[in-house]
């Protein structure tokens, strides 16, 4: 089985058994309740944790749902921008086993380390990562910040205003600004 998520066009997780034929076709929502622009998932199997990134421009969030099989319910946010500025359109998420979870975000341009709570349930930003700031001891990044953006002053992140600039030599990520209707965005 393999769950899927649609970005845009439907606002919940779906299950599919190895054939690609969707499970419970008259009910296929995995999720007790839908989202807003869902993105990345990630299934903790020895707790029965799903983590969805919700990150669409009414939500920028990450949940933790607890089930089986083909239904999840949701037991609340496990990291927003309420709990780390990084935090901002959120598209993928990893877990290292170790106790941590990182975050790649859209509008932030980088890549949040999160501790995660020993339920795993919530998660809060680790320590700028060393290498950043032995490089830029007086520079000001982001919360959790792991992997940086080459570029400050991003489109509607205004946390990203003053932020240290980390060239992508350094492993800054880099970041395209693109204009579609009229809108600037990170892409």
């Amino acid at each position: 089985m393999f769950f899927v998520t649609f970005h845009q066009t439907i606002s919940n997780v779906y299950a599919y058994d190895d054939d690609g034929n969707l499970l419970n076709p008259d009910n296929p929502n995995v999720l007790d309740e839908d989202g807003d622009e869902l993105r990345g998932i990630y299934l903790e199997a020895g707790t029965g944790y799903l983590y969805v990134v919700d990150g669409g421009k009414k939500e920028s969030k990450v949940y933790c749902y607890q089930g089986s099989g083909t239904s999840y319910k949701k037991l609340d946010n496990f990291i927003s921008p309420k709990h780390a500025d990084s935090i901002d359109h959120p598209c993928a998420l990893a877990f290292d086993g170790q106790g941590k979870c990182y975050v790649a975000n859209q509008n932030t341009n980088v890549v949040a380390a999160l501790s995660v709570s020993s339920d795993g349930q919530k998660a809060e930003p680790e320590n700028v990562a060393s290498y950043l700031t032995g490089l830029f001891p007086s520079g000001k990044f982001l919360q959790g910040t792991l992997v940086a953006s080459s570029k400050s002053d991003l489109p509607n992140a205004p946390q990203t205003n003053g932020i240290q600039e980390v060239a992508k030599k350094l492993g800054g990520l880099d970041v395209e600004i693109v204009t579609v209707k009229k809108k600037t965005k990170v892409q």
